[in-house]
């Protein structure tokens, strides 16, 4: 078996796994729906706008990361 055809058959068998993998996992683009409807959930928990200790913390908070 040339070269060419064993890097082909390899290819062939990682898509095939990850294909696999994706149909195990429910799929990419559902794990990305229910991550996007996660993240909409929590930031609709949130009020719009930080209460005053909160905006305090978050200023504190980027200081500390500033050094």
């Amino acid at each position: 078996m040339s070269l060419k055809a064993l890097n082909l058959e390899y290819q062939q068998e990682v898509q095939e796994r990850e294909r696999k993998h994706r149909e195990s996992e429910g799929g990419v683009f559902s794990a990305l729906k229910r991550l996007s409807n996660n993240t909409r959930g929590a930031l609709k928990q949130r009020s719009a706008y930080p209460s005053e200790g909160r905006l305090e913390e978050i200023l504190l908070n980027l200081e500390f990361e500033r050094g």
